[in-house]
């Protein structure tokens, strides 16, 4: 299994319904942006946070 599809997998099982729709989106404009780790990962997290009191 390729690592993205080991990711939405794990974001499935979690319950998270945003993530897999942004995550490959995001990834492209960190690697583009040179974007650190921890705010790619925090502005997923955020766009998840949301979309769960939406």
């Amino acid at each position: 299994m390729i690592l993205q599809e080991r990711l939405l997998e794990a974001c499935r099982q979690l319950g998270w319904v945003r993530i897999p729709d942004i995550l490959h989106y995001h990834a492209e404009e960190a690697s583009k942006q040179n974007i650190p780790y921890l705010e790619f990962l925090d502005k997923l997290l955020q766009e998840e946070l949301a979309a769960k009191y939406e």
